[in-house]
């Protein structure tokens, strides 16, 4: 479990980033009004199909490196949490913005964008980068914590033994441990 932890971790935060930023940059930005309800619904839609595949590879990978047993249902179901966390960690940050105005101020204010809702008229200082990353960075750690639980979860549900697999294994351990032990070696005694 430890040395999956080691390439979960580098793994989870990379996908993020490259995540948010494909989505953000090549799919929502050119399609979408960025910061409308259109656009947040979309982006949970992506997230949903990329954060499933990742928790499905991360479930299927632990019980196939600890068991061998591959099991799909099982994995989905795993998966699913994968993006319940995520999409928890998207729900902070679009009703709390105050979470990423550490990474606004250490980007700077890219665009003022005015925002009518309601017939109030709201003027936003927004930065597309300090945005992605202040996403990506909070889903990774997300994933992160998914990871590690889905990976545990996983080997402990999938790699289940039934009754008659484990009474299966202690005949076999039976049979070795009823055989005779060798005779031991004797040992050669050297004279000068």
């Amino acid at each position: 479990m430890a040395n999956a932890t080691l390439y979960i971790i580098p793994i989870a935060l990379i996908y993020s980033f490259l995540l948010m930023y494909i989505i953000n940059y090549f799919l929502l930005r050119k399609h979408f009004e960025v910061m409308s309800r259109s656009y947040y619904l979309f982006l949970i839609v992506l997230l949903y199909i990329f954060l499933l595949i990742f928790g499905f590879i991360v479930s299927r990978n632990a019980s196939d490196e600890q068991c061998g047993k591959k099991t799909i249902s099982e994995s989905l179901k795993f998966a699913h949490k994968t993006f319940l966390y995520a999409s928890l960690t998207i729900l902070a940050l679009v009703y709390f913005p105050s979470i990423k105005t550490p990474f606004r101020e250490l980007m700077g204010v890219n665009e003022v964008l005015t925002v009518v809702s309601n017939n109030l008229e709201k003027t936003i200082m927004v930065n597309y980068k300090a945005d992605t990353f202040a996403m990506g960075y909070f889903i990774g750690l997300s994933l992160i914590v998914s990871s590690i639980a889905i990976y545990g979860k996983s080997v402990k549900e999938i790699c289940k033994l039934s009754v008659g697999e484990i009474k299966s294994k202690v005949e076999v351990l039976d049979e070795e441990l009823n055989k005779p032990f060798p005779e031991p070696a004797k040992k050669k005694e050297f004279t000068k």
